[in-house]
């Protein structure tokens, strides 16, 4: 068996078993699982606490909310930089106006990842209260999906930062896009 598929193999066995242990809450432990970039974090008790719900079942939350973005965002955070990396050439290789421009693209991304983290933060804390409530399961992983969801829009401005005969304008453009889709998804229940 290729070592890939042993690696994917290996991490399905460890999610089935980490969902099916014993007295823990299948719901909340989906939750905590759902979109976590490696599930190993899991074996870090320092991390990690659990608390009993009123069924008497168990979920796993994490001690500090704030380390929530950090664990769950993990690929946003990586595209964030990508994004950043490709506007810092840019800025250096660029005229006045260019500069100025990748400057105000700097501020609208950080406004956009700031505002990502404390959303995020506010969801995580929501779960962690009530680990074991659907709705605060479901809460989680609606955040979770948006993360997703505009981690790909990163791609989209990698992909016009790199083109040649891309504008700084048409990634600007993309960017207040992206606000909006942003806005209806948090509107969007």
């Amino acid at each position: 068996m290729p070592s890939a598929t042993l690696t994917t193999a290996a991490k399905s066995s460890d999610t089935f078993q980490i969902l099916s242990a014993e007295g823990m809450n299948r719901g909340a432990t989906a939750a905590t699982l759902s979109y976590i970039s490696d599930i190993r974090i899991l074996g870090l008790l320092d991390k990690w606490t659990e608390v009993t719900c009123s069924d008497g079942s168990k979920a796993r939350v994490l001690k500090d909310p704030a380390d929530a973005f950090e664990l769950y965002a993990k690929e946003w955070s990586t595209k964030f930089n990508v994004v950043i990396d490709l506007l810092n050439q840019i800025k250096t290789n660029g005229d006045v106006v260019v500069t100025g421009k990748v400057v105000k693209l700097f501020d609208n991304l950080n406004y956009i990842n700031a505002a990502l983290q404390e959303m995020y933060k506010n969801s995580y804390l929501t779960f962690a209260a009530t680990p074991c409530s659907e709705s605060s399961q479901e809460e989680k992983r609606r955040m979770d999906r948006i993360i997703a969801a505009i981690g790909l829009s990163l791609i989209g401005f990698k992909v016009l930062l790199e083109d040649p005969n891309g504008k700084i304008d048409s990634v600007n453009a993309e960017i207040l896009k992206l606000i909006d889709r942003i806005i209806n998804m948090i509107e969007t229940k």
